[in-house]
This record gives structure tokens, sequence and C-alpha cells, in this order.
């Protein structure tokens, strides 16, 4: 009579803990909790038969399928529904972006939390309007901002603990951790779980476990490592070919320059030739908070297909080389205008300057080859230090037909092709 108490108030537990989960309304999180269920029936050597296993499994699965109906939550599984879920079609445009960007800078990443705003500016189709702070994907948040070598390192490491669990199972309880392991991966393909401090409490605490199993027995332990990282890298071959194959939809390449900040836009069906790239200095103030976004639809109505792109926070852009035909200067960035090396072969575009003139005279840099952009209406306080300065340097001043600083990539194409051409 005890041992069916406990028995009865173990199931009454983990009952409830199904009805919990499925309360939740989480499908990514019922298909892990399936998945661990089923390794932990076929993986466990307590039980006595194949037909125990399977029935276990099987009546759970009955049980978690009707409390689905009874709340409603079996609709969202169906496939009509599936079809027009936006969080399914959103996951899925931004995984693709992400294995673009994977395959595009494969070396290099974005910036810790840097993805989602990168995949925005870069990636991000130009008709859409939803503004992601990630992939909801961990694999693909560690690719695009970390580079591809730091994601195959920390595959290397979750294979390796799982083949050390799985190796170990019949002499160690390691089960257990094998199953929560294997379902915390998978509950990270569907979400970014890895960014919560708080739910690496058990996964981390299953880890340490198995690294003592591996002190007990060092020699199984390191016949797993091969194994491991060569499944690790194979898996990151895939994703990198994966985003060959998705790269088609995607009309610009952006690669990052650690060093410097700089973003090199190339339009991917020039790669190999693009040229005398044009330099742009942005500023969100006057090309908005996603400022890549607004500079790609900028970019679509002239004939160039490579610039180097400075963003906002950039704090020393290097100097110019003679190979660079066209500097730009937009918002703030006017002031490195006097800190720059300039060569009289370049030319030079200041577009809504938001700092007063530098000391510097344009005479310096070819005053026949500058020339300041200005809005049509605008209440910025620099606008007639500019003018003036402009007057005084024999300078072109383009009044351009909007109000205020923020531009519209939409309106006058024939601004831009002269601005960027």
């Amino acid at each position: 009579r005890r041992f069916l108490r406990v028995l009865f108030a173990v199931h009454a537990l983990e009952l409830a803990v199904w009805v919990l989960l499925v309360k939740t309304y989480s499908r990514g999180g019922l298909v892990a909790a399936f998945a661990a269920l089923a390794l932990f029936f076929l993986l466990d050597k307590n039980i006595p038969s194949r037909r125990v296993r399977l029935a276990s499994i099987l009546i759970r699965l009955v049980a978690v399928g009707v409390l689905c109906m009874g709340v409603g939550f079996s609709s969202r599984f169906s496939p009509d529904y599936i079809v027009q879920d936006k969080s399914v079609l959103n996951r899925l445009d931004m995984w693709q972006g992400a294995l673009v960007m994977m395959k595009d800078s494969p070396w290099i990443g974005w910036g810790n939390h840097n993805g989602g705003f990168s995949y925005i500016n870069w990636y991000q189709p130009l008709a859409t309007s939803t503004h992601p702070i990630g992939f909801v994907n961990s694999f693909f948040d560690i690719a695009v901002e970390f580079g591809a070598p730091v994601l195959c390192f920390i595959l290397g490491i979750g294979f390796f603990l799982l083949f050390v669990a799985f190796r170990h199972r019949k002499t160690h309880a390691t089960t257990p951790a094998l199953v929560i392991l294997a379902a915390w991966g998978l509950a990270n393909v569907w979400t970014s779980l890895w960014r919560e401090t708080a739910l690496w409490i058990v996964p981390a605490g299953c880890g340490l476990y198995l690294l003592t199993v591996c002190y007990r027995s060092p020699r199984v332990c390191l016949k797993s490592i091969a194994p491991a990282f060569a499944l690790a890298a194979g898996l990151g071959v895939l994703l990198w070919s994966s985003g060959w194959a998705f790269s088609g939809k995607y009309e610009w390449i952006a690669r990052p320059n650690r060093g410097t900040d700089k973003i090199t836009l190339i339009k991917r069906t020039f790669a190999e030739g693009a040229g005398n790239a044009p330099e742009v200095l942005v500023d969100g103030a006057v090309f908005g908070r996603y400022f890549g976004k607004t500079f790609r639809g900028i970019a679509a109505t002239t004939t160039k297909t490579r610039f180097e792109i400075y963003p906002p926070w950039s704090r020393k852009p290097e100097n110019s080389g003679i190979e660079t035909g066209k500097i730009i200067y937009s918002g703030f960035h006017a002031s490195w205008l006097s800190r720059r090396g300039v060569l009289p072969s370049h030319e030079i575009a200041i577009f809504y300057p938001t700092v007063f003139p530098p000391p510097i005279e344009a005479a310096g840099i070819g005053a026949s080859r500058v020339s300041l952009y200005m809005p049509l209406a605008s209440a910025s306080e620099y606008n007639l230090a500019w003018r003036r300065w402009a007057e005084r340097n024999s300078i072109q001043i383009i009044t351009t037909p909007q109000g205020g600083l923020r531009i519209e990539p939409a309106g006058n194409k024939k601004l831009w092709r002269q601005l960027l051409e």
C-alpha cells in the first residue's frame, strides 16, 4: 500500500507538470518535452521490457493529447493554423536571414545582442516592419553574433557531454543528465533560452556531473572528443551551405570589420567586381534608428555596387585611401571632416550636418569637389552656420525638397542617385 501511494503521488505530480506545460500553449516546449519523454523510456536501464517502454510512452502521449484538446491547444498544431501563423512564418524568415548572415560573414560576428539589430539593418526585406531583437533560436544567435567557429565549439562541447552520458548510461546514472541536456538543446532551437541565466542552473549541474564521470573514466571519455567535434563541424558546414541556398533572395552582402566598426555592403550579383566604393558615415538622426535599412532603400536607386559604411557609433573612422572616390558625411559625422586625411582627388558630400562647421577651409580639399546638402525646411540651429561656411568657401549648396532631417528613401530617387554616384 505504501508503494502504491508513492506511485500514485509520483504520477499525480507528473500529470500536474504536464497540465502546466500544456497551459503555456508552447509548441516548442511540448515538442522538447516529448523528446525527453521518448529518450528517457527508451534509454532507462531499469525498465524491464520493450513492451513496458512503449506502453509508458503511449499512455503519456494519449493523456497529453486529451489535455491539449481539453484546453484548445490542439488547434495550434493543425496545418491550416501553422501555415497562417505569423510566429512560425517570422521565425522561418529570420532563420533564413541568419543562415545567409552566417554564410556572408562566417568568421567574425556582429557582436553580443546585435544579431537582430544587424538583421533588420542589412538583411530584413524593406517591406517588413517587425523589429526582432534576436532570431528566437540560440544557435543562430551565437553564429550571427559571435561567428561560426564559436558555434561549432559550443556544439562540440554539447555533443561531447551527450556522448559521455550515452556511453556511461549502463554503468552510471547518466540517463537523466542525457535527457535533460538533449531537451535543453532541442528547446533552444525554438527560442533563445541561453539568454536567461536562471535557466542554465539545471543543464549546468548535469554538465558538471558528467565531467565528474569523465574524471573517473578518462580513457572512455577521450574517445568522445573527436566524434563530438567532427559532428559539430559537419553541422556547421551544413548550416553554412544552407546559407548559400538562401542567399539568392538577398540583394546585398554585409560584412562587419571589427577593427574599425566599418561595414562593407556589396551587391551580391557584383560581389567580385565591385570597386571604387563610396564611404558613407551615417548618423541615426538622419537615416533613422535602422540606418542600414534606410540606406539599402537609397542604394537600390543607384548603380553603385559597393559601399563602405561607418555606423553612428564609429569612434575613429580610418583615413580614406586613394582608391576612394567619394566620401559622404552625414549628421554629426561632419565633424570628422577636419580630422580625417582628405586627398584632393576625393569628392566630398556633406549631408544634413547636425554640428557646426569644422575649422577647415574647403580650399584645402578642393572647393569644386565639395557639395553641401541641406533640407528645404528645417529648424536646425546649424543651418545658417553651414550656409555661411559654404558661401565663404564657394561651396555648392544642394537643397532637397523635404522638411526636417529624417529622410525617406522612397522619395526623390534622383537626389539619392546624385548623392551616391
